[in-house]
């Protein structure tokens, strides 16, 4: 993990940052850390404390954070990978991490969470997985109202049941914040941004509507 702060205050911690260099016609392409300016938060472009200075962009300090628990549970599992009790150890530690999470920080590690089972005492506000979305990773639901599945009661059909993850009330995906070039968003791709469809024009857009207007259009439904 990373930690970000901004005049001295905590303001993002990411898992992977994604690093931007600012090319000759004034706009910004993903790059390695090693030829990287600055960086993107939440589609919006900074400038990394250390590096070349970016014009007109705010400084961020980043430092690289110990794990902690989940680090030293994964090494011993690393070290021996027949451990079942350190395995089962990290997995509970992963699923206590992950409860906790809100709803934008969860989507961005969906693989952690099980797989939606039928015939399970769900609680409210329960995470699972279920299905894919549009970019090919784990569709994540959120559980609304206590109860213990049922086969015809399937998360993608059970609003009454089930909140998807990261789509608007009509199935659009909802912006968010890409963690590189495997899940950034590209040419035709549709999200809901602050409640208005946008359509990205480039490959490889990692940034907000507000923060690259010329990486979007406003999109209209037939």
């Amino acid at each position: 993990m990373y930690r970000i702060t901004k005049d001295g205050n905590l303001f993002a911690m990411v898992g992977t940052p994604v690093w931007v260099l600012k090319q000759a016609n004034g706009s910004f392409c993903l790059c390695d850390e090693g030829k990287a300016e600055g960086l993107v938060i939440n589609g919006k472009v900074y400038h990394a404390e250390g590096l070349p200075e970016i014009e007109g962009a705010e400084t961020v300090s980043i430092v690289r954070e110990d794990d902690g628990i989940y680090a030293a549970n994964l090494i011993a599992l690393l070290k021996d990978l027949s451990d079942l009790k350190n395995a089962e150890q990290f997995r509970k530690a992963l699923q206590i991490f992950a409860g906790s999470l809100d709803e934008e920080t969860a989507m961005a590690v969906s693989t952690i969470y099980d797989p939606y089972e039928v015939g399970k005492a769900y609680a409210v506000d329960e995470y699972f997985t279920y299905g894919t979305n549009e970019v090919g990773d784990p569709q994540l639901y959120r559980v609304v109202q206590a109860h213990t599945s049922q086969a015809d009661w399937k998360p993608d059909a059970t609003p009454a049941l089930y909140t998807p993850i990261g789509l608007n009330d009509k199935g659009y995906p909802v912006w968010s914040q890409p963690t590189g070039a495997h899940d950034a968003y590209n040419t035709g791709d549709i999200v809901d941004y602050n409640g208005t469809l946008y359509q990205s024009t480039i490959d490889g857009n990692v940034w907000s509507p507000d923060a690259y207007p010329a990486g979007w259009t406003i999109y209209m439904e037939e």
